[in-house]
């Protein structure tokens, strides 16, 4: 028993150090590789023995997904499950937000947490008004939100025409809907229709 013992020791040791790397930085490695600083490796177990002198590595990871393969390649294959997690962008309450309240970078800020599958992104945040009390320090999730035009059709908006180091700001009348970013017409009190860009909430940039 001690002899035997002593053979599995001796086993270990070689396949441990016929690897260039240990198998788990081969595994960072190659992640690092095919998704930089995006994911980090969560745990790995070995599905079937390892070649002892390895001649390549290959990752079957899809984007956002939390499980994949590792496979250890030479005369034969080993197969290594790995779970990761990913490094995902999300808004969280700076304060509590009521029901009905736009979200804006005053209410909420963007933060990186490592999750198994990222979220949808929301794009600019000032589009989406909560939909429940949202409480300070809590992650917004995409189904507390509702989307709403930060310009109304017909309602008055606050339009500034800046050029050089000239800023006119007026009152006019908007002639569309639209989100944060989108295009938009407006009245102006001249009688004359501009084209603008909504820049917040009630607020459309004149372009030239």
């Amino acid at each position: 028993m001690r002899c035997s013992l002593k053979l599995l020791i001796c086993a270990v040791s070689l396949l441990w150090f016929s690897f260039p790397l240990s198998l788990e930085e081969a595994i960072k490695e190659e992640l690092r590789r095919r998704f930089g600083d995006r994911v980090v490796l969560k745990g790995y177990r070995v599905l079937s023995p390892l070649p002892e002198s390895p001649s390549g590595f290959e990752l079957l990871l899809k984007e956002n997904s939390p499980r994949g393969l590792f496979l250890v390649r030479n005369h034969r294959v080993g197969r290594v499950a790995v779970s990761v997690l990913w490094r995902c962008p999300v808004f969280v309450a700076l304060r509590d937000i009521r029901p009905s309240e736009r979200l804006t970078p005053r209410n909420t800020k963007r933060e990186f947490l490592l999750l198994e599958r990222c979220p949808r992104e929301l794009g600019d945040i000032r589009n989406f008004v909560a939909k429940r009390e949202i409480r300070k320090g809590e992650t917004i999730r995409r189904q507390d939100l509702r989307r709403a035009f930060a310009v109304r059709r017909g309602e008055t908006v606050r339009a500034v025409y800046r050029k050089g180091g000239l800023e006119i700001t007026f009152r006019a009348k908007a002639l569309d809907s639209g989100f944060v970013g989108g295009r938009v017409r407006v009245l102006s009190p001249f009688g004359k229709v501009l084209r603008g860009e909504v820049s917040g909430e009630g607020e459309v940039k004149i372009l030239d």
